[in-house]
């Protein structure tokens, strides 16, 4: 809607498309926030986000649809780089990118670290068999990227039987 208004404004389709992505931005650092430190369920958090975003959409365009007429903006959705379509060009470049910050930045052990922690006083030390050096922390990481749960091994000391 916001982007639709913006480009019958005679707003530019980039500066159209940031401006929705801020907003989605603040509606999910709301949804965060709810899940976090409100404690709710992260689904019924998303569908009352849901529920808030399409309220105010539908107050804001008073109803009416927006007809997008700007042929760079159709571009993207409808258009096609030779014979691939776009939306999988700009697919593949997202993933490209989270890729290049996954492995080349601390970015994914701090995840696994975060995720990690949350579960330690349930799963990990609550027989004392866990070690909480870096080494342990590492490959934590790598065992949890390929079984999904850590509840399938634990990381022994060189003291524990």
């Amino acid at each position: 809607v916001i982007v639709g208004s913006m480009l019958q404004g005679g707003r530019n389709w980039l500066v159209a498309c940031i401006v929705a992505l801020l907003i989605s931005l603040v509606f999910g650092a709301f949804n965060g926030f709810m899940i976090a430190y409100v404690g709710f369920q992260p689904f019924i958090a998303t569908l009352a986000t849901v529920t808030m975003g399409s309220g105010i959409a539908l107050a804001y365009s008073d109803g009416k649809p927006f007809t997008i007429s700007n042929e760079s903006f159709l571009k993207i959705g409808q258009g096609y780089l030779g014979a691939i379509p776009i939306p999988i060009v700009l697919l593949v470049i997202v993933v490209a990118i989270g890729l290049i910050i996954l492995k080349t930045t601390t970015f994914e052990i701090r995840i696994c670290n975060w995720r990690k922690q949350k579960r330690s006083k349930i799963i990990w030390c609550k027989n004392k068999t866990c070690r909480t050096d870096g080494i342990c922390n590492l490959c934590t990481l790598r065992f949890h990227r390929r079984f999904d749960s850590f509840r399938t091994y634990q990381f022994r000391t060189a003291n524990s039987r």
